[in-house]
């Protein structure tokens, strides 16, 4: 009896400093990730310093023409790009706009600079 309390005890130890050490483990991850959130939080306040004192507006487009990021500025003119395609968040449209550059982007894999009268902004892009 005393040794398979004994034996117990020992197993008890054991995975108390197996606990101990994923914590150890744990802590320092979850330091590792607000360190990188941080970083990430800052890159981010410093892109839209950018862009909002270059006056540059940029949006990411996916390949279905969803809307995957909008910058504040744009975001003011236009409200949220949350689950809208760049047809119909920039011009109101219920299919991709004539001369859209995407299509050629895909095909070719190379940058491809269209510009577009965008209706709440009366300029060119």
């Amino acid at each position: 009896m005393i040794k398979k309390l004994e034996r117990k005890t020992s197993a008890l130890g054991e995975a108390n400093c197996d606990l101990i050490e994923s914590t150890k483990e744990l802590s320092s991850s979850n330091q590792q990730l607000r360190a990188s959130e941080q970083q990430l939080k800052a890159s981010n306040q410093q892109l839209e310093l950018i862009l909002k004192t270059t006056n540059i507006n940029i949006d990411i487009i996916d390949p279905e023409f969803n809307l995957l990021y909008v910058d504040s500025e744009w975001q003011k003119i236009y409200g949220s790009p949350e689950g809208k395609k760049c047809f119909k968040y920039f011009a109101n449209r219920d299919e991709m706009c004539l001369g859209c550059g995407i299509p050629k982007a895909l095909k070719t894999k190379k940058n491809v600079l269209t510009e577009e009268l965008l209706p709440k902004e009366a300029t060119g892009l």
